[in-house]
């Protein structure tokens, strides 16, 4: 039998604090329609798709392939993707809105268990990491990560269903900030007797590991995952999660190991060549015994907040490393899944004076820096290019009963991203949004042209013509002006069937307007012990005099209450106010 035309796709999961309640719930999704489709191809009982529900689709199975060949993530991102990683051996049941969102039970789901079931402000401002120690390594505590990470992987010890739309060679990608950086050389020609080269420092870095459905072979390269094999490998993809979910000082920095040959094997893209390339460090594996290079590690974010081309790079071929683009002729596409897409809101009244204050050029520097390191201007240009299909989006939004979108999509983003760590409520509402995006997004946006009337059809769907059920699919999508497209058929790239084609089936729970886990009392109480537990951590540490010491105790008495008022929660409940969330 000859093979259907197949779509490749790889997902790349941005940085996203508390909102990767979001991505999970993005992610969940569509594993559920993925499901769905190879349940049908299975012989599977099906009729569980049936339920009744406005806008159910047929129950199909679609004459084309779609295929997950590559994962990257960054921050709360790669936390996600190493789940992710973690149940391609096995299936776990979605999580739909029918989940009440003050049960506590435990789903059997780790992408709504770790996401919404076990963080919580609580555990974060615990002391556990501090408590009869000397070091303080983060403003918050983030040994609850640890935990949640590692019963997470408890998923990749399953091999009962090993998911038939993911390739037998899977790459995973965590973006992490490199601390110790590696050194590399710029060779010029400068004249004897002058130093002829340019030494730099690489510290956007990245950690690679290879999901595969055998054991792989040869010695060297990326760590190899194997679903229910090798505990250990598993081990050092949760470190390196958490490596790239390390939050600047908010959470703790995290040390990892590799073997420096990685480095002098590293194939680097160049775009102006249009090809890879090999350019070694400075530095060579002899320098380090037995080749092991140890090195702290910061938020992946810091330099890349969206890994699309570690992603994108792993899922082209051919020499150019190139991804056809035309809707006519793509074979493969990167989804990212960004639940902060909006980082900036433009200062109208820019005031230069009161910007070249010291400490205001100091705090607009870092975020400077962040910002210049994540300017990416290639993906800028192709993001501009409306004929472009090799690259997809999942982004929040959340509409008004009159079809407007809402200023505020989700319910995770106050204060930075951190402000889902407050309610459960929040996490909850967000994942059951991802899942809602999601679907809609499969049905009517992740689709490519199919109009044989028009004589625009891309060969994915070649096999789609003349069945009784093709029109059941198509639809015209919307268009901008002078779109070569406009008023063209489509059809997506995964169909989704029956219920999970109903709006009500993603039907959303209540803005969480005053979410009954969350009280200004108990927070403050929880902020004022950690909070004394940081100042006895940093005095123990420091060492100060003894009459050092019982001033600082004495005005930290007199003073910590009023700060943590200040500070603390009178920003949370500003912050949640702008999003019509109270705090009693």
């Amino acid at each position: 039998m000859a093979e259907k035309p197949t779509f490749e796709i790889g997902l790349t999961m941005a940085g996203a604090v508390s909102a990767g309640a979001y991505t999970a719930g993005v992610v969940d999704f569509l594993f559920e329609a993925l499901d769905a489709i190879e349940d049908v191809r299975a012989g599977r009982d099906t009729r569980y798709l049936k339920t009744g529900l406005r806008d159910e689709a047929p129950i199909i199975d679609p004459p084309h392939d779609v295929r997950l060949k590559a994962l990257s993530g960054t921050s709360a991102g790669s936390m996600i993707t190493a789940i992710v990683a973690t149940i391609l051996g096995t299936r776990v049941p979605p999580v739909t809105t029918k989940r009440a969102v003050n049960d506590t039970k435990a789903t059997g789901n780790p992408l709504y268990d770790c996401w919404v079931n076990d963080i919580h402000y609580d555990k974060l401002l615990s002391t556990s990491d501090i408590d009869k120690k000397e070091e303080l390594l983060s403003l918050l505590n983030s040994k609850p990560l640890d935990d949640i990470l590692e019963n997470a992987l408890l998923y990749a010890n399953k091999t009962d269903y090993p998911r038939p739309y993911v390739l037998d060679e899977l790459p995973v990608f965590f973006c992490v900030s490199n601390l110790r950086g590696v050194r590399y050389g710029l060779k010029l020609n400068s004249g004897s007797g002058v130093p002829a080269e340019h030494q730099m420092s690489l510290h956007a870095d990245w950690v690679q590991f290879q999901w595969g459905r055998s054991a792989g072979t040869g010695v060297g390269g990326p760590v190899r995952l194997q679903a229910g094999k090798n505990a250990s490998d598993w081990k050092r993809l949760g470190d390196a999660a958490l490596a790239s979910g390390a939050f600047p000082v908010g959470l703790s920095a995290r040390g990892l190991f590799r073997d420096f040959g990685d480095y002098e094997q590293r194939q680097w893209y160049d775009r102006s060549l249009g090809k890879t390339s090999l350019h070694p460090p400075i530095d060579k594996r002899d320098n380090f015994k037995d080749g092991k290079y140890d090195f702290v590690n910061a938020d992946g974010g810091v330099f890349n907040n969206e890994p699309l081309e570690l992603c994108r790079v792993a899922l082209s071929e051919g020499p150019d490393k190139q991804n056809k683009r035309d809707p006519l002729e793509a074979t493969r596409g990167v989804i990212l899944i960004d639940p902060f897409p909006n980082l900036f809101e433009l200062e109208e009244d820019y005031d230069v004076k009161q910007h070249s204050h010291l400490l205001d050029v100091i705090k607009n520097l870092v975020g400077a820096m962040v910002s210049q390191a994540r300017f990416k201007l290639d993906e800028l240009a192709l993001a501009d290019d409306d004929n472009v299909a090799s690259r997809y989006a999942i982004m929040p939004v959340r509409y008004k009963k009159n079809g407007e979108a809402e200023k505020y999509s989700i319910a995770c983003g106050s204060l930075g991203g951190f402000g889902g760590f407050l309610s459960k409520e929040f996490r909850h509402f967000d994942f059951m949004l991802g899942r809602r995006n999601c679907q809609r997004f499969l049905s009517r946006h992740f689709a490519l042209p199919a109009d044989w009337v028009a004589q625009t059809v891309n060969p994915l769907f070649v096999n789609w013509q003349g069945k009784e059920f093709t029109a059941a699919f198509q639809f015209v999508p919307e268009s901008e002006p002078g779109d070569r497209f406009a008023g063209k058929k489509y059809l997506p790239i995964v169909p989704l069937l029956g219920k999970l084609a109903s709006s009500d089936y993603t039907e959303l729970p209540p803005w969480p307007t005053a979410p009954a886990d969350l009280k200004a009392g108990d927070l403050k109480k929880k902020v004022l012990k950690r909070a004394d537990a940081i100042k006895d951590a940093l005095v123990a540490q420091y060492k100060p005099s003894t009459a050092f010491k019982a001033g600082i105790a004495s005005y930290w008495w007199l003073k910590k209450d009023d700060w943590v008022q200040r500070f603390a929660i009178d920003k949370v409940r500003v912050a949640l106010d702008e999003r019509k969330i109270t705090m009693p």
